[in-house]
């Protein structure tokens, strides 16, 4: 499946135009971009669904001071991405691509980027269309073809880590820990809760104690 779209920059704001034509536009995503038309003002930056004739737009506001999230600290980020994602689950508003590159602050606020409407769509053969890092799709999405706030919170679990050791071994832990992060996220939905498991895990010995926390 091909997504059809083109993205321009208009003084303070960023838009990104689809073809519906060229789109699967599932129940899931309905839902997904009402929410996003609903809470649009409500996000940072602010988001703008709009559509006419054959084409849906999502304009966000610019961020001209954009700051990357590994230059900001792993301490902030765990005291601000977990109540981030909790008032996105308040909503119901699920993200599906949480990944470093979708992810900023400016002045000190934490932003999330790119609320694509396809990357909930399920294509025309029945497969989940995912953009996000392989270590951030819950296996339990997948199975059900849905992106749920399970994706999301292992994507903060992928980000978290790579906060705290950088973006390669960050990932690397992902990998190695994907199977007790899994099992973590199907027990447990609190991003807070989720978030502070994710730290004891990497403060105490991983060799050992780690076994216990899962």
């Amino acid at each position: 499946m091909k997504l059809a779209y083109f993205e321009c920059n208009s003084g303070k704001t960023i838009s990104k135009s689809y073809n519906i034509k060229e789109l699967y536009i599932d129940r899931d995503s309905k839902t997904r971009l009402w929410k996003l038309k609903k809470y649009g003002k409500f996000l940072y930056p602010k988001v703008k669904i709009s559509n006419y004739e054959n084409t849906i737009t999502i304009t966000q506001s610019f961020i001209e001071n954009k700051i990357d999230i590994l230059d900001i600290g792993a301490r902030k980020l765990f005291d601000d991405f977990p109540q981030k994602l909790a008032f996105l689950q308040k909503i119901e508003l699920v993200h599906g691509d949480i990944k470093l590159s979708n992810l900023a602050y400016d002045r000190n606020q934490l932003s999330i980027f790119d609320w694509e409407p396809a990357l909930l769509s399920i294509d025309y053969i029945g497969k989940l269309q995912i953009r996000s890092s392989k270590f951030s799709a819950h296996p339990q999405d997948l199975l059900d073809k849905k992106i749920s706030f399970k994706s999301d919170l292992k994507g903060m679990a992928l980000v978290l880590l790579q906060s705290m050791l950088g973006r390669a071994q960050g990932a690397k832990a992902a990998s190695k820990f994907s199977a007790k992060i899994d099992r973590l996220i199907s027990k447990e939905h609190n991003p807070v809760i989720v978030a502070a498991k994710i730290k004891d895990l990497f403060n105490l010995d991983q060799s050992t104690q780690s076994e216990d926390i899962f």
